[in-house]
């Protein structure tokens, strides 16, 4: 029986200090992905904990998306990926909304989170805690000066205020907004003087991803259909068992058993 031994490999990573996930910026062509997990998101809630969350865009479903796609563009918004599976979404600002968060409020630099979003096949990992400490350190990145971590959720989602109290937010209040949005309980920790453990979470692509471009690129070469055609000089497939070679070398320093 023919073993795969890279899917041993990484089973064994798992199964010994937990999966690692890829970080990275958003770009448009997700967008459709990162709007699926917010709709489906929406569904359980409704079905499952009775609320309106994400069920009922604001102000409508075309300025939601709208919302989405700006902070896309804008570069704002990450995606957890789990090899080629996007396991989560969330958007880091530096700067509050001036309609939820006053001035005063704002005079302190703060980091920003929006729309944290966890695909329910992940629900009860910890990943949504881990996902929240990564994105407070991420924008604190951005925002050296920044000392506290805020969000605003969904005002009547009593569950998900129970949630951020329990990672340690605090409420701020409900801000009292002329637009009718519904998402306006305000909650606010304080960063951590070090950078909280994230082990799961890394900005480093995947090994598993990168080997399977490398196995790609090399079976298009061969085929005569990789960048250019059979006349290509790309450096992948005229040395792709030497490569593979490197790049488990580089997977095992990166990720030792």
């Amino acid at each position: 029986m023919e073993v795969n031994v890279i899917t041993r490999i990484r089973d064994h990573r798992i199964r010994a200090r937990g999966a690692r996930f890829y970080v990275r910026p958003a770009v448009e062509a997700d967008l459709d992905a990162v709007i699926r997990l917010i709709d489906e998101a929406g569904h359980w809630l409704k079905t499952s904990k009775n609320t309106d969350q994400w069920n009922r865009p604001w102000p409508d479903r075309d300025s939601r998306d709208k919302r989405v796609y700006d902070g896309i563009s804008g570069g704002l918004t990450w995606v957890v990926m789990d090899g080629a599976t996007m396991a989560a979404t969330v958007t880091i600002a530096t700067v509050g909304d001036t309609a939820l968060w006053t001035d005063e409020a704002q005079a302190f630099d703060a980091v920003y989170v929006h729309r944290l979003v966890i695909d329910r096949r992940y629900a009860g990992t910890g990943l949504g805690a881990e996902l929240i400490d990564w994105a407070g350190e991420q924008g604190r990145r951005e925002q050296p000066a920044a000392t506290s971590i805020r969000i605003d959720v969904w005002t009547t989602n009593e569950g998900l205020h129970a949630y951020y109290r329990d990672q340690g937010f605090l409420p701020c209040g409900v801000a009292d907004t002329k637009d009718d949005r519904p998402a306006n309980a305000l909650f606010e920790k304080q960063l951590p003087d070090s950078p909280p453990a994230t082990p799961r979470l890394t900005t480093r692509p995947q090994p598993s991803l990168l080997l399977a471009r490398v196995h790609a690129a090399a079976a298009a070469s061969a085929s005569g259909q990789s960048h250019g055609g059979a006349g290509s000089r790309a450096w992948l497939p005229t040395a792709s068992p030497l490569l593979g070679l490197v790049m488990f070398a580089w997977w095992y320093d990166q990720f030792p058993l």
